[in-house]
């Protein structure tokens, strides 16, 4: 079982505080892998730096989770509908604090 794509970080690596993990409900074959989950570090400013405060689009969406999982884009175009709100909603509730301070 493959959790992690191997094109990234070292999957071995200590989980950062606060990263959340999302189980796919469609696993994702990828290569020789197949996909069964996404670690997401914690939002930091460089993966925000060229988007605008306001109107982000899914595709906005999914390269901030691309970032944070280390997840190549191919492997993250493949995600399923229903995986697909699960990660939007995890960088959605990362985004909140920030979407109010600047209210």
């Amino acid at each position: 079982m493959t959790t992690q794509p191997r094109a990234g970080k070292n999957n071995d690596a200590p989980a950062e505080p606060g990263t959340i993990t999302i189980e796919l409900k469609d696993p994702i074959p990828f290569g020789d892998e197949m996909v069964e989950e996404l670690k997401m570090r914690p939002l930091q400013a460089g993966d925000l730096w060229d988007l605008p405060l306001e109107g982000l689009k899914m595709g906005d969406m999914l390269t901030i989770a691309c970032k944070v999982s280390s997840t190549p884009p191919p492997l993250m175009k493949r995600a399923s509908a229903r995986d697909m709100a699960a990660i939007v909603g995890a960088i959605n509730d990362q985004l909140a604090p920030l979407q109010e301070a600047t209210t």
